[in-house]
C-alpha cells in the first residue's frame, strides 16, 4: 500500500470522525427546533456522506490503485446532494416558481465540470449519468440566493471571476499542450487560493452575528461545501489530500449555519 493510499485512508477517517458529532448534533437539534423537517434531511445527508467515506476506507484497503466505473460511493454522493437540496428547499419553501436563469446556469456550470471529469477519467457514461443530482443541488442554491437577494453585485463578481479563472486554467492544457505541466501547477495554485478564500469567507459569514445575515451565512455554507466537493474531482495525489482537508473544514460551518437558522442562535 502506497503512502498516497495511506494518506487517503487517514483523511477519510478524519472526515468520518468530524461527521459523527455533526450527525449527533443534528439529532439533538431536530428535537429543539420548531421545524425539524430540514434538520432531518440534513442528518440523513451527513450519514450518507459518512457512508461514502467508509466505502472508500474499505475499498482502499481491499483494492488500492484500482477504479470502478460505478460503485456504492456514487449512490451515497447522490443521496447526500438530493437530501441537502431537499433540506434547503424546505428552509426556503416560499420560493416555489421555476427560475429559468438559475436552471440554465446550473446546467452550464455542471456541464463544464462533466467535460473536465470525462477528460480526466474517461468515464463519460458514469459522469453524465451521475450529473443530475449536482444540477439539482446547484439549482436549488442558486435560485434561492437569487430570490433572497442576499449577495451584493461585488460579491457575485468576485465569485464569477474566481470560478472563471479555475475553469480557464483547467481547460488551458488542452489547447496549450506544450505548457501542460506549468498550466497544471497554475491551475492547482489558483484553484486552492479560490477555495481557501471561499472557506475563509464561509467562516466569516458564520461569525457575523448580524440577524439579517443568517440566511446569507446558510446559503454561503451550502455553496462553499458544494464547491469544495467539486474541487475533489479535479485533484489527485497530495492535491487531493489538501482538497479533502478544505472540504472537511466546510462541514462544521454547514452544521452551525443550519443550527443558527433553526434556533435563531444569535448569542
Amino acid at each position: 500500500m502506497s503512502s498516497a493510499i495511506i494518506l487517503e485512508i487517514a483523511i477519510f477517517t478524519v472526515q468520518v470522525f468530524v461527521l459523527i458529532p455533526i450527525v449527533y448534533g443534528g439529532i439533538r437539534l431536530s428535537g429543539r427546533c420548531r421545524n425539524s423537517v430540514p434538520i432531518s434531511f440534513f442528518i440523513f445527508a451527513m450519514v450518507s456522506y459518512s457512508l461514502e467515506d467508509l466505502y472508500w476506507i474499505v475499498y482502499d484497503f481491499l483494492r488500492p490503485h484500482t477504479r470502478k466505473p460505478f460503485s456504492s460511493d456514487e449512490i451515497a454522493k447522490t443521496a447526500t446532494l438530493l437530501l441537502l437540496g431537499a433540506c434547503l428547499t424546505q428552509i426556503a419553501h416560499e420560493y416555489k416558481n421555476l427560475h429559468i436563469a438559475s436552471l440554465l446556469f446550473s446546467i452550464l456550470f455542471i456541464g463544464l465540470n462533466i467535460v473536465l471529469w470525462i477528460l480526466w477519467s474517461g468515464e463519460w457514461v458514469q459522469d453524465i449519468v451521475c450529473s443530475p443530482p449536482y444540477i439539482y443541488f446547484l439549482y436549488v442554491v442558486v435560485s434561492r440566493t437569487h430570490n433572497a437577494g442576499v449577495y451584493k453585485k461585488s460579491e457575485k463578481a468576485v465569485a464569477v471571476a474566481g470560478t472563471f479563472a479555475v475553469f480557464a486554467l483547467n481547460f488551458a492544457p488542452i489547447i496549450f499542450k506544450e505548457y501542460r505541466v506549468e498550466l497544471d501547477i497554475a491551475a492547482y495554485v489558483v484553484m486552492f487560493i479560490v477555495t481557501g478564500l471561499a472557506v475563509a469567507y464561509d467562516y466569516k459569514g458564520l461569525l457575523d452575528r448580524d440577524k439579517d445575515n443568517v440566511m446569507k451565512a446558510l446559503y454561503t455554507a451550502f455553496f462553499v461545501f458544494f464547491w469544495s466537493d467539486l474541487v475533489l474531482f479535479m485533484c489527485e495525489g497530495v492535491w487531493y489530500i489538501i482538497a479533502s482537508a478544505l472540504n472537511i473544514l466546510t462541514l462544521p460551518v454547514l452544521y452551525f449555519a443550519l443550527k443558527r437558522w433553526a434556533l435563531n442562535d444569535l448569542r
